[in-house]
């Protein structure tokens, strides 16, 4: 899947699961450009973050957080990428 088709989608299904309204999302090559230490080299972009998602990322406490994680997850990897959490307000895209 093209990184732009993903950006795209990505934005949809987070919308559709409640996540859609804060976080921003940046190419690699603009993620690059603010000069931060981790998730240069992620080819589908970085998502920051300091709203519910990211309360989802770093506190799983409830069960509906836990499902949005594991939906998340495979959401990623049926588009051919994978994620990791950067800091807490951040979500690098890698390709699997």
């Amino acid at each position: 899947m093209k990184v732009e088709k993903f950006a795209k989608e990505l934005k949809e299904f987070l919308k559709s699961n409640g996540m859609g309204t804060e976080p921003t999302y940046y190419t690699m090559e603009d993620w690059q450009d603010r000069g931060e230490p981790y998730g240069n080299d992620a080819e589908g972009g970085t998502l920051t973050s300091e709203g519910e998602l990211c309360n989802a990322l770093t506190l799983v406490d409830t069960l509906p957080r836990a499902l949005f994680l594991d939906r998340f997850t495979e959401w990623c990897n049926e588009r051919g990428f994978f994620w990791e959490q950067g800091f807490h307000w951040t979500v690098h895209f890698y390709r699997n």
